[in-house]
């Protein structure tokens, strides 16, 4: 347990491109996109070490990071004294990981790469262990740790965005791997999950994984959800309609606009959206800096909007009800 003014220690299980490899090549002071770089440059953290059968990997991690890369969890949990302990190994690998982990140890908190588990009874489970152990696990659905997220989920609950709202999500790359991203921003957004309704027959993707169109209903309005293709170029979009204004969230929330409306000069009594924008500062960039952000406020029990377990499995239960209905 982390006492107050203590760093709070970090394990990373798995080195892969989200651990360690994204931002290698990017300036720090711009770029921070790995768990590695972010808990690194925190200053409410210390990096303690690195797990990964690689040995490519391991050399790289400690090269970059002058702590020790380990080939087994067990060796690691042996040397090392982590309070937070980060899972970035495949999904299909998630839910062994994380009971290994708990069978030796208990951390303070764990961070899972989303999606939790590849099934949402695997999910429960680990949320019920971690539950009885005191132990608090987050999963990583990243925007709703950036700063324009928040201020969109600020506007929308003080009324500044009108509800009801309706909303229109690109998404590639499986419905379960990228998919459950936008799912899960847009619990955070529009409020309570209420049905589901594909529109469009699946398409396979690699590793199990889905692509299809879907309209999705909540608490503040309606979304449809279309999938691209990922082979050909990467796309991420949300355009989010009101009775008072438009906001675009473009290149996967790296570009945020938000369009008043104006009246029409000729036409008395029409109303259009405005040509010129505000633009909403977002900090896409350094995504994993603003997750650790928000870890760090979550375990000192200041308010945090990292995914916790429940808000997960929620996701979980949507893409769960989506698929029932295929």
């Amino acid at each position: 347990m982390t006492s107050r003014g203590e760093l709070i220690q970090v394990l990373i299980i798995g080195l892969g491109r989200i651990s360690l490899g994204y931002d290698l090549t990017l300036n720090s002071l711009t770029s921070i996109q790995t768990h590695a770089r972010a808990f690194s440059l925190h200053n409410a953290f210390k990096l303690v070490g690195g797990v990964d059968p690689d040995p490519e990997k391991r050399k790289l991690f400690e090269k970059n990071y002058s702590c020790t890369a380990f080939h087994s969890l067990e060796d690691s949990l042996k040397q090392t004294n982590p309070s937070l302990v980060v899972i970035a190994v495949p999904t299909t690998s998630h839910y062994k990981t994380i009971l290994d982990l708990l069978r030796q140890y208990t951390p303070q908190a764990i961070l899972c790469e989303k999606p939790f588990t590849n099934s949402y009874n695997h999910a429960k489970h680990i949320a019920s262990i971690c539950e009885s152990r005191n132990v608090e696990i987050y999963v990583n659905y990243i925007r709703r740790s950036d700063p324009a997220v928040l201020e969109i989920k600020k506007r929308i609950q003080t009324g500044y965005i009108n509800k009801p709202i309706k909303t229109f999500v690109w998404y590639s790359k499986g419905l379960f791997n990228n998919g459950s991203h936008f799912i899960n921003l847009m619990q955070f957004w529009l409020g309570d999950f209420i049905f589901s309704q594909p529109l469009s027959s699946t398409r396979e993707y690699p590793e199990g994984d889905i692509e299809l169109d879907v309209k999705l209903s909540f608490k503040y309005g309606d979304v449809i959800m279309l999938s691209a293709w990922e082979e050909a170029y990467t796309h991420y979009s949300i355009e989010l309609l009101c009775r008072n204004g438009r906001l675009r969230y473009e290149r996967g929330g790296d570009k945020v606009y938000w369009n008043k409306l104006e009246l029409d000069p000729t036409l008395e009594g029409y109303r259009f959206l405005a040509t010129s924008h505000e633009t909403i500062s977002s900090d896409m960039q350094r995504y994993q800096y603003n997750v650790a952000d928000q870890i760090s406020k979550s375990i000192s029990g200041k308010d945090s909007f990292i995914c916790n377990a429940n808000q997960a499995l929620t996701t979980h239960l949507i893409i769960q009800d989506i698929l029932s209905k295929q």
